[in-house]
């Protein structure tokens, strides 16, 4: 690493880059080498076990980080012009594995919204969210209602917020709903 610290190669592959995912600590693996990523998103857990989740209710004018490319759905909000460290973001990565981004909500995040921004898309795009929300068994109601919570001590790390958007960024930006700022 170039800032002389130390990572653990996973047997994840970047989907961006077709290399190794690092971390940064063994004991953040399985046994056969992938990340061992927590149940229930890192969202942090009521005392049966469940995830504590409320509605985002992302509006006009806010504003959303992540740490990696536009292909993840976790985002952390920018409140009062205050970013979330990465040190309370429960990530296994080194801190400068993955690009930081900011982006602005456009249209407030609802059913409305995220309708008009689907007849929006052209056919070949709908064709491919179609398939998508297919796929990976999801809905236009998921992308209208993304989810907020606290993130559990995961990784080392954790205690900050994070917001589950229900598909990734680049589907948000397609529609319409947000743009890339920073």
């Amino acid at each position: 690493m170039p800032d002389g610290k130390y990572a653990y190669l996973s047997n994840d592959i970047d989907k961006a880059t077709g290399t190794p995912i690092p971390v940064r600590y063994r004991n953040y693996l399985k046994a056969d080498g992938s990340i061992n990523w927590p149940n229930y998103n890192g969202f942090s857990l009521d005392v049966k076990g469940r995830p504590i989740m409320t509605p985002a209710f992302l509006k006009t004018g806010d504003l959303l980080d992540r740490y990696g490319e536009s292909g993840g759905t976790f985002t952390s909000p920018i409140v009062d012009r205050k970013v979330i460290p990465f040190n309370k973001r429960g990530l296994p990565y080194p801190e400068d594995y993955q690009n930081y981004h900011q982006y602005k909500v456009l249209k407030d995040i609802n059913m409305e919204n995220v309708e008009k921004g689907y007849h929006n898309l052209s056919d070949s795009r709908k064709k491919e969210l179609n398939l998508l929300m297919n796929r990976f068994d999801f809905s236009l109601v998921d992308i209208a209602t993304p989810q907020k919570g606290m993130i559990d001590l995961v990784f080392g790390s954790g205690g900050g917020i994070q917001i589950k958007l229900g598909t990734s960024v680049s589907w948000y930006e397609k529609l319409g709903l947000i743009k890339e700022i920073k």
